[in-house]
């Protein structure tokens, strides 16, 4: 756990410790709040994080407590830092010199109370208390609160930071929520036997920490960066396992990626507990591309994608004993998280995915492969076809592609009573035409 510097920790029971750090990397992570000032005149103090914790909607897990802290529950969170250096999160700077930045706590539900790190001291319980943090010579802290309750339930509290030193003005208010309720979908990672379930492992968790992010829930996206680390560095071990299907030959790539998907675990930890979502978005792209990298090392493994034998996998193409048919590639269809908010489809033959995003002036559909990789929209034919049963009499709209954003687009006919549903109709090369059905807002007159 880390505790303030230069101040002494006292030894605490083992097992708490070891609890408290669990609950932060396998369920609800508290995520850091960085404090900072305003770029106006009154300096106003700042607080940034994770948008999900700092508002309240992740409720944070507390763990029981054994030995001298029995009858207690525990986490180590909040985490509190300053900003180490000026535009680190836009419009926000550094604190003045000579600040005595310190948490107050407005209000809390009975049981409730905050604790010093290094000497397990309360020291937020009631109303109106406040606890100045140590700072370092440029003036700069950085540490993990306690938090504790006496008993089973959910707790909030409500803070915000004040400077005794009168340089900044107060913060705004902020509520933290808390739970003694462990989630049932744990993150914690799995027991991982052999370099395909490492490789697999990641890229689902890649998967959800985009689609977390998306879904602005930044602490499980944090905590997936958190247990990331645990598949990235069994990598090179079962990569030189009997069985493993590297070759010799590119296990020393598989030493250097794995080492590079660990580095980058934490860069995307920092990012999220920054709550820049851009950022985080570019470390997922480049950890994916490593994945990629390190799943091309190893022969493919190929399994039903109606799930007919679960997670069974085959050494070669063909199909399914179950319902007969086509295997697919077992890392394909792992991820159906949409690009540009639109409605993410797999086509009935398993090959492609479509992303169908439906305004109120134009129609665009983004075309992928099975690994959700685009597709070039001029390799594919599409239309729009109208109900007969419209003003429209079953009009066919041809879709075009679109050279600028990649997707086959058509804008949509204004004036008159569009219809609100229609078909649309795709030939991908060598393939029969599919059709599905979308409905839409009339365009705006």
């Amino acid at each position: 756990m880390k505790g303030a510097c230069r101040i002494r920790v006292l030894l605490v029971s083992a097992a708490v410790l070891f609890a408290i750090g669990y609950a932060a990397t396998a369920h609800a992570h508290g995520g850091t709040l960085f404090v900072s000032r305003d770029t106006t005149g009154r300096a106003q103090l700042q607080v940034d994080g994770p948008s999900d914790y700092i508002e309240g909607r992740t409720r944070i897990v507390l763990i029981r407590g054994d030995g001298q802290f029995t009858g207690f529950w525990f986490t180590d969170a909040p985490g509190i830092s300053t900003l180490s250096e000026d535009g680190l999160i836009r419009g926000r700077r550094r604190l003045r010199p000579g600040h005595r930045v310190a948490l107050e706590l407005m209000r809390a539900d009975r049981g409730f109370s905050m604790l010093e790190p290094s000497t397990f001291r309360v020291v937020l319980a009631h109303p109106k208390e406040s606890y100045e943090f140590f700072r370092d010579a440029r003036g700069d802290f950085s540490m993990q609160m306690v938090s504790r309750v006496d008993r089973p339930g959910t707790y909030s509290a409500t803070f915000r930071f004040i400077d005794r030193g009168g340089l900044h003005s107060p913060s705004h208010t902020f509520t933290l929520r808390f739970t003694t309720d462990v989630p049932t979908d744990s993150l914690a990672a799995p027991q991982i036997a052999t370099y395909y379930d490492a490789v697999r492992d990641l890229k689902l968790r890649l998967v959800d920490a985009a689609s977390a992010i998306a879904d602005r829930k930044m602490s499980r996206a944090a905590d997936q960066a958190a247990v990331m680390w645990t598949p990235a560095r069994n990598l090179p071990r079962l990569a030189r396992a009997a069985g493993s299907g590297v070759a010799a030959g590119s296990i020393a790539a598989v030493d250097a990626q794995s080492a590079a998907i660990d580095r980058a675990a934490v860069t995307l930890h920092q990012a999220v507990d920054l709550g820049d979502s851009s950022a985080a978005l570019a470390h997922l792209g480049a950890m994916s591309a490593t994945v990629d990298s390190l799943a091309a090392l190893a022969p493919r493994r190929f399994t039903c994608p109606m799930g007919c034998e679960g997670a069974r996998t085959y050494p070669a193409p063909g199909r399914c004993p179950v319902c007969g048919g086509k295997l697919m590639d077992s890392f394909a269809h792992l991820d159906h998280n949409p690009r540009h908010g639109g409605q993410f489809i797999m086509t009935p033959d398993f090959e492609h995915h479509l992303e169908i995003v439906a305004g109120d002036a134009q129609l665009r559909v983004y075309l992928y492969d099975e690994f959700t990789r685009p597709i070039a929209a001029d390799s594919v034919e599409a239309r729009l076809e109208l109900p007969s049963a419209s003003p429209w009499r079953g009009r066919t709209l041809a879709l075009t592609p679109d050279p600028e954003t990649g997707c086959l687009a058509i804008a949509l006919p204004r004036g008159g009573h569009f219809p609100r549903e229609a078909s649309l109709v795709l030939r991908f090369a060598g393939k029969g035409e599919q059709s599905y059905s979308i409905h839409f807002m009339p365009p705006k007159r």
